[in-house]
């Protein structure tokens, strides 16, 4: 018999990305990540408007986990269904720029309808522990 290794999901597009950004982050600045994300609890799902596949992102009792949904259903990324705390949709050039989501300039991205936000507190979390990866 051959030992079979159980296959782990392979993270593709946009959650690739910010994967790597969080590796980064805990990676150059471990004390201040493990310091953000002790005991604290997070599910937040970053949907690009103009990508294939979506991330779920983790936060648990001091573990980040990242995983790659692919969007093209919309019921896919249904509340109900991944039980979600925070979500953003937006195109992928917003999320890069996206430092300051409780700014003016955001406020009004969302009454134009180009930017989808629920649960600003949860998205500002991550986003901070995101903005970790930045060399400073």
């Amino acid at each position: 018999m051959s030992k079979e290794k159980p296959k782990t999901e392979r993270i593709r597009g946009f959650a690739k990305t910010i994967s790597l950004a969080i590796e980064v982050a805990q990676k150059n600045k471990k004390e201040k990540v493990d310091e953000l994300i002790k005991g604290k609890r997070s599910r937040v799902v970053f949907n690009p408007k103009d990508g294939k596949w979506a991330a779920l992102i983790t936060i648990d009792n001091g573990s980040i986990d990242v995983k790659g949904i692919k969007n093209s259903p919309k019921n896919e990324l249904k509340r109900k269904k991944l039980l979600w705390w925070g979500y953003m949709k937006a195109p992928i050039k917003d999320f890069m720029n996206a430092q300051n989501i409780s700014s003016f300039k955001w406020f009004l991205r969302m009454i134009t309808g180009r930017v989808k936000i629920r649960g600003i507190p949860h998205l500002r979390f991550i986003s901070e522990i995101i903005g970790l990866a930045i060399p400073t």
